[in-house]
């Protein structure tokens, strides 16, 4: 998924932020034993926010194989919260299907813009 990293990236930063969002509110508290489990995300923003301006060049040349990699990590995601879940797998795998289509607009509308209005 060499192709994706920096989507990739940004993509597990969102994860591990919904994730660890997630377990911290399970129980309605944060105490401060949960509040350790914030370092989990300072590993990936760095990374996530290094990458970002690749992503769009990514959205746009990402074939099938890519794109299942890509919706395979939001699937892996696990939080308490069921309902909140299956509503982020959701949310995200349309944001990146929604991302792809905007790309291939751009494109279209460079490549023929009498046509793409």
């Amino acid at each position: 998924m060499v192709a994706v990293k920096e989507t990739g990236e940004l993509l597990d930063l969102v994860l591990t932020l919904v994730k660890v969002g997630g377990e911290v509110a399970a129980d309605g508290k944060v105490s401060m034993l949960e509040m350790a489990k914030l370092l989990e995300i300072l590993p990936k923003v760095g990374p996530a926010v290094e990458g970002a301006g690749g992503v769009p060049a990514e959205l746009k040349d990402m074939d099938e194989a890519e794109k299942q990699a890509l919706f395979a990590k939001v699937a892996a995601l696990d939080i308490p919260q069921d309902a909140v879940e299956e509503w982020v797998e959701r949310g995200l795998k349309a944001g990146l299907v929604l991302g792809a289509l905007i790309a291939d607009y751009v494109v279209a509308k460079a490549a023929k813009p009498s046509v793409v209005a």
